[in-house]
């Protein structure tokens, strides 16, 4: 007698797979088009969509020798796809993820026309949780090129940048954090700007990553409320006490990176902008300097002073007195051209 299959019994594994994978893809498919219509008016987003076996394939197998750049919510992972580098950010298994990397392609979509955003590329919708694809960034991310914490000189990956390189990238980070802020109807905040979050490109141009936590200001708002997210040392003061975020969050953020690239140090305590504070109302910039920018010669202390004295500005624990974003990005270069006439 012919046995009969019960509903408990499962499909070939094959088929179990595939049926997985297609689910997975109209599940995830679904909310990140939803979320792409919002926020695009409805215009197309011609991103390409790979395969969860292409990006198994261009990792093999999420190799962890292939991990690029390390965070608390995922991994980015260096790939080759059709003989072209990529970065592949597999957000870790929890179920919560799914809405930071929908964010993440969401707002990344909308800033691929900025040569200083990270740019997107396109998307895996069968994983578990979506799997945005980037462009490569060869030479890893701002923290590894300026701090010096801990870092022993025979053992760095990467050598210390010297100051005119230095000031370039600033310059171009607060260009797409200007970009981020104007460029669509309502104001993104990134709400995670730290040196780890610019990367460097082969040729060393500046691209701001990492826009899973960024939120929009609602239309009519000049402040939007949210759980506090960021990393500790950068998140603003206001920001922490209310959990109320706006464009000046940012800046606060940014000041931070201006001092690590003035001194080469994670500023991770507010009793050490103190001090940074006490050394540029008193112009002794030259105390806190890295040493490797006073050995370079011809730096000229003046020019350290003034962005001493901005990024005490966009750190200010009054958020009325920090900058907006775009006068960051012109007082920087005003101080590029005093000291490196173009």
């Amino acid at each position: 007698m012919r046995s009969r299959r019960t509903g408990k019994e499962k499909e070939p594994a094959s088929e179990t797979r595939k049926s997985r994978e297609e689910r997975l893809f109209v599940n995830n498919g679904g909310r990140l088009l939803e979320e792409l219509i919002t926020s695009c008016d409805g215009k197309s987003n011609p991103f390409r969509h790979f395969s969860k076996h292409q990006l198994q394939r261009a990792t093999n197998n999420y190799d962890l020798q292939q991990i690029f750049h390390e965070e608390a919510l995922f991994n980015l992972y260096k790939g080759t796809i059709e003989d072209r580098s990529v970065l592949i950010k597999k957000y870790h298994e929890d179920a919560q993820n799914i809405k930071w990397s929908i964010n993440e392609i969401v707002v990344a979509s909308q800033m691929n026309n900025h040569k200083n955003m990270l740019k997107l590329l396109g998307y895996c919708l069968e994983t578990d949780i979506p799997t945005p694809v980037f462009e490569f960034a060869g030479n890893g991310d701002l923290s590894s090129h300026v701090l010096i914490e801990g870092n022993n000189p025979s053992s760095r990956t990467h050598p210390l940048l010297p100051w005119a390189s230095r000031l370039k990238i600033a310059i171009s980070a607060a260009d797409a954090v200007t970009y981020l802020h104007t460029a669509t109807a309502r104001p993104i905040i990134h709400r995670n700007i730290k040196s780890r979050n610019i990367l460097l490109d082969h040729n060393f141009v500046t691209k701001l990553a990492d826009f899973g936590v960024s939120i929009s200001i609602p239309a009519g708002k000049e402040h939007v409320e949210d759980e506090v997210r960021g990393t500790i040392g950068y998140i603003a003061p206001e920001s922490i006490t209310t959990g109320r975020f706006t464009e000046k969050s940012d800046v606060f953020s940014f000041g931070m990176i201006l001092f690590e690239l003035l001194t080469g140090e994670r500023t991770l305590e507010f009793s050490r902008l103190d001090d940074l504070r006490a050394v540029a109302e008193s112009k002794r910039v030259g105390e806190i300097v890295t040493p490797a920018i006073l050995q370079e010669g011809g730096v000229e202390l003046l020019q350290l002073q003034q962005v001493l004295e901005l990024s005490v500005k966009c750190s200010s624990e009054l958020e009325w007195r920090r900058p907006i974003m775009m006068d960051v990005a012109k007082q920087l270069r005003q101080i590029q051209r005093s000291v490196y006439p173009q």
